[in-house]
């Protein structure tokens, strides 16, 4: 028999986020779905459909809970906030924004690196077994670059804290159907790029969660997430 389990979604109003909801929502091992807002009223709109306009279905096992990312950071993973993650079997991470909706650098970091990290080690301390997070194909701790020097190190951070199985995925350019951004993804796209639909990351990791033999720790970029995808069909 296949085990149920309960998954909490970090991230969740997001193009990503959502489409891991629906996929959550949509196995028949998925018993609930926790989805962290900041504010449920404003937040529930987003669950009638995906970014590519697909409705989210058996919405009756979805849960919106309201969450402080900043309680979260400044209280630790023993604090009031951390303690809504317990009690899941799967933590979702889908965090992320861009520089520009966080007002710069600074505001980046504080959303990719410490709102992304404080929840893998609230999930960790929490005793949430396991955790799928959502980085991008070029993380690296020893990159140059801020942003993809930043996703490595968060990487790390993951891989350190000893989840019974973790999955790390690593899309490169992502399809975010009707909320494709102008640049980088719209251009890029309209020059060929080739894209990976959010909705085929999302279905990956849950595959990949839920096969019956895996690693404990696995890293799936675009190949590795489309055999995935091949070998489920």
């Amino acid at each position: 028999m296949e085990a149920k389990y309960s998954a909490v979604v970090a991230g969740a109003t997001g193009a990503t986020g959502r489409e891991m909801i629906r996929m959550l929502l949509g196995s028949s091992r998925c018993t609930s779905v926790t989805a962290l807002v900041r504010s449920a009223a404003k937040a529930a709109h987003k669950f009638e459909k995906t970014a590519a306009g697909t409705p989210i279905e058996n919405k009756s096992k979805l849960n919106i809970v309201e969450f402080d990312w900043e309680a979260l950071v400044s209280e630790g993973s023993n604090g009031a906030m951390a303690q809504k993650l317990a009690g899941h079997s799967l933590g979702v991470n889908c965090i992320g924004t861009t520089k520009k909706d966080a007002g710069g650098m600074k505001g980046w970091m504080r959303v990719d690196r410490d709102y992304y990290n404080a929840f893998t080690h609230g999930c960790k301390t929490q005793d949430v077994p396991a955790l799928l997070q959502v980085s991008w194909s070029g993380a690296s701790p020893k990159s140059f670059l801020a942003q993809p020097r930043t996703k490595g190190e968060c990487d790390a951070v993951a891989m350190a804290a000893g989840f019974a199985y973790l999955a790390v995925l690593r899309p490169g350019l992502l399809d975010r159907g009707e909320e494709r951004r102008f640049f980088p993804e719209g251009i890029a796209m309209k020059l060929g790029v080739p894209a990976i639909k959010v909705a085929d990351v999302a279905q990956a990791g849950v595959v990949a969660f839920e096969a019956p033999r895996k690693p404990t720790a696995e890293v799936l970029g675009n190949q590795e997430m489309r055999q995935r995808l091949h070998h489920a069909k």
